[in-house]
């Protein structure tokens, strides 16, 4: 799939944000891996990833649990950061507190959270969530005081 951007622009948004791909959970109500499943030419984590970075975002980080093994290895070769969860059978929070403690380390300024169960989040979306400042129609977390 090739996608098109404004490499300047996209480029100073991987200055400031970095992404959390959740892709620890059971995938119970699919019946299928879904991190490894098909999606427009390539697996849906692989998706993910190439769209985060024709948005401009270097820093990804992908939280693994169920089938880890299988998941890492698909992204032996994808240059992202692996997070595991050993807890990812208490649900999707956990991933998220385990993506954002593995993360937080680059220091960016923030995260997109990016469930693997929604792989054709456009690059188009993620540029403008990330042109946005919390509070002009994008929600801020907060964990921990931070």
């Amino acid at each position: 799939m090739k996608i098109g951007y404004d490499r300047e622009k996209s480029e100073s948004y991987g200055e400031k944000y970095g992404a959390v791909i959740l892709a620890a959970g059971l995938s119970s109500r699919m019946k299928a891996f879904k991190p490894l499943l098909p999606v427009a030419g390539s697996t849906a984590v692989e998706g993910l990833i190439e769209s985060a970075r024709a948005a401009g975002i270097s820093d990804i980080t992908v939280v693994s649990g169920h089938n880890r093994e299988e998941l890492e290895a698909v992204l032996k070769t994808a240059d992202v950061n692996i997070a595991y969860n050993p807890d990812y059978e208490t649900g999707m929070l956990s991933s998220i507190k385990t993506g954002l403690r593995a993360a937080s380390a680059s220091g960016k300024e923030g995260y997109l959270l990016m469930p693997v169960d929604c792989p054709l989040i456009s690059v188009r979306v993620m540029r403008e969530i990330m042109g946005q400042e919390v509070g002009q129609g994008v929600g801020g977390g907060v964990w921990r005081g931070a």
